[in-house]
């Protein structure tokens, strides 16, 4: 579930420690959103992706990963778009 933290900006926070998964960020700006970091377990960026769309219709324009592990990096494959990087 994506947790609101402003008019703009909206988190998925995994509440459940013992079994990994990263946390994401949903940027909504003026004309596109900004993804900050997608997790490896693919159905989870699918169910992000759902709920985001009920939220706004603005495409997703770029990810920005925190780093390169998988757990931040592999969702990449689902979104169409730049990603932006840091190693």
């Amino acid at each position: 579930m994506l947790d609101r933290l402003s008019n703009s900006v909206y988190a998925h926070v995994y509440p459940d420690p013992a079994f990994p998964d990263s946390n994401r960020g949903y940027i909504i700006c003026d004309k596109y959103v900004v993804v900050v970091d997608a997790t490896y377990l693919l159905d989870n960026v699918r169910k992000d992706l759902e709920e985001l769309r009920k939220i706004t219709d603005r495409e997703v324009r770029y990810v920005i990963n925190t780093h390169y592990h998988s757990d931040h990096t592999y969702g990449n494959c689902l979104f169409g778009c730049e990603i932006i990087g840091t190693y």
